[in-house]
C-alpha cells in the first residue's frame, strides 16, 4: 500500500469535509448572524427565551441588540454556546430617577410624553397626580443569557 497516497486521500477528506480545526469562521464586527438565547434574572426566572422559535438575526456592530448581547457573540464559533452575565450598563442601563415624572392631574391637564417612543409605566394614579417611569423596564438589572451561535451569514 502507497502511504504517501493514503495520506494524501486522508487529508483532501479532512480538507473537504471542513474537519481539520483551521480556518473555522468565528462570528465578528459586521457579521450578520443568528442566535438561539435564553436570557434569566439573577433569581433564575425567565424572562425571554426564543428556544423552539425563530432564530435572532442580527449585524454585529448595528445596535440592533443590547451591547452586552453584542459582545458576548463575538468570537463564537457555529454550534458555539455560551452562558455571560451581563451587567445593567451593559444591558438596559442603570435606573435614572430622573426618568420617574410625577405629575399633577387636574380635569383637563395634558400630560406630556417625555419619550413618547419608550415603553413606559404608570406606577401609580391616585386623585391628584400620576407617575410615569420612563426607565425601561430592565433597567438596573443584571440579565444572564445562555447563548448558542446557529448561523454566520
Amino acid at each position: 500500500m502507497d502511504y504517501k497516497i493514503l495520506s494524501f486521500v486522508i487529508v483532501f477528506a479532512l480538507l473537504a469535509a471542513g474537519c481539520t480545526g483551521q480556518g473555522e469562521k468565528k462570528a465578528a464586527a459586521g457579521d450578520t448572524i443568528s442566535v438561539f438565547y435564553t436570557g434569566k434574572l439573577d433569581s433564575g426566572a425567565v424572562f425571554d427565551s426564543n428556544v423552539g422559535k425563530e432564530a435572532l438575526k442580527f449585524k454585529i456592530g448595528e445596535g440592533q441588540v443590547i451591547k452586552g448581547f453584542e459582545d458576548a457573540v463575538i468570537g463564537l464559533k457555529v454550534g458555539e454556546i455560551k452562558i455571560v452575565r451581563i451587567p445593567a450598563e451593559k444591558a438596559y442601563g442603570n435606573r435614572d430617577e430622573k426618568l420617574v415624572i410625577e405629575q399633577e392631574l387636574v380635569n383637563g391637564t395634558q400630560i406630556e410624553l417625555v419619550y413618547p417612543r419608550q415603553p413606559s409605566s404608570v406606577e401609580k394614579i391616585n386623585d391628584t397626580f400620576v407617575r410615569v417611569d420612563y426607565n425601561n423596564k430592565m433597567a438596573g438589572l443584571a440579565l444572564n443569557f445562555e447563548i448558542r451561535l446557529f448561523s454566520i451569514g
